[in-house]
């Protein structure tokens, strides 16, 4: 896959901007890989905006919580999307 610049990338799609906005991807993402959409038999995805979303992530950081010296016993990761904005997703068992 070629590389895009960012000016590329933000042509494309925006990053999520704020926490509500990432929460709609994250649960969008999370039933399209659980296959929960109403077309399991072709996993078409529902509509380009979704795709519009994925490419959000094209170029982001993903690191744990302790990777990123978060002083916390809790486990997650720290997203950070173009432009700098990031998010802490917590996850508790």
């Amino acid at each position: 896959m070629a590389s895009m610049t960012n000016e590329e990338l933000d042509a494309v799609a925006e990053a999520p901007a704020d926490e509500c906005e990432m929460e709609q991807v994250l649960r969008d993402l999370f039933d399209l890989i659980g296959g929960s959409f109403p077309d399991r038999e072709t996993c078409e995805v529902p509509t380009d905006d979704f795709q519009d979303q994925l490419t959000a992530f094209v170029g982001c950081q993903v690191r744990t919580f302790e990777e990123a010296g978060l002083m916390t016993g809790n486990r997650g990761i720290v997203l950070t999307v173009r432009g700098g904005r990031q998010f802490q997703i917590t996850v508790v068992g």
